[in-house]
């Protein structure tokens, strides 16, 4: 009961904290935040913008991205290529065609030294150099050497990877937990994973044992949804 209560208080406060975040809205193909009242924070100027995560969104302003704070204020300025939301205080930046982290201060932490990155899953980013993937920790340190011609980002604790232009998947040390057999393989979601191994659809478990085969997509988006409610 104890547990309950304190999961309703939790989440009693973050949608508290949602619902006073600005609101986007659009006018005339332009990109503007409202207050929770409705009222204008900012009126309808950039190309594009994003939602709120952890304090800021991101803006489309000419051709480059920026960061504005939930005051509307311009708290990064208008200057990578590409850009995300932060996740734990780091945002994936390009910066001249390189991908780096910066803080929420706007300061380059993990230098824009690769030539594609994304965000951090399990404490692991995906990294590629020299036309190969590998993993970097939250320091920016390469923990799992770029090595595969392909991979996915970590879920559930595992990442899928391409090796021989078959898939399989390794854990955060690098150790290959099901050996790449598959033709495409995608990252596990409540302990399942959708493969491909010649012209059969299945669903296998972090065993790579075969849960089932698809044959209806429509019913297994179906199943999904239901698992995931």
């Amino acid at each position: 009961m104890k547990k309950l209560f304190s999961s309703l208080l939790f989440m009693s406060f973050c949608a508290s904290i949602l619902a006073q975040l600005p609101i986007r809205y659009y006018e005339n193909t332009r990109v503007g935040y409202k207050n929770s009242d409705g009222s204008i924070l900012i009126p309808a100027q950039y190309e594009a913008g994003s939602d709120f995560k952890e304090g800021f969104a991101i803006v489309l302003i000419g051709k480059k991205r920026g960061y504005i704070n939930t005051k509307g204020e311009i708290a990064i300025p208008a200057q990578y290529d590409d850009a995300s939301l932060f996740i734990n205080g780091k945002a994936k930046v390009a910066v001249n065609g390189k991908y780096g982290f910066i803080n929420t201060a706007g300061a380059l932490v993990i230098p824009a030294a690769f030539e594609y990155a994304e965000d951090y899953s399990g404490g692991l980013a995906l990294v590629k150099q020299n036309n190969l993937f590998g993993f970097i920790d939250e320091t920016g340190k390469t923990v799992i050497i770029p090595q595969y011609s392909s991979a996915r980002s970590f879920s559930e604790g595992l990442a899928c990877i391409e090796v021989n232009k078959k898939w399989g998947y390794i854990d955060p040390s690098g150790n290959v937990l099901i050996s790449p057999t598959y033709l495409m393989a995608h990252s596990f979601s409540n302990g399942e994973a959708v493969v491909f191994k010649g012209e059969k659809t299945i669903v296998i478990n972090k065993n790579n044992k075969k849960l089932r085969e698809i044959e209806n997509e429509e019913e297994e988006e179906k199943r999904e949804a239901k698992r995931n409610k």
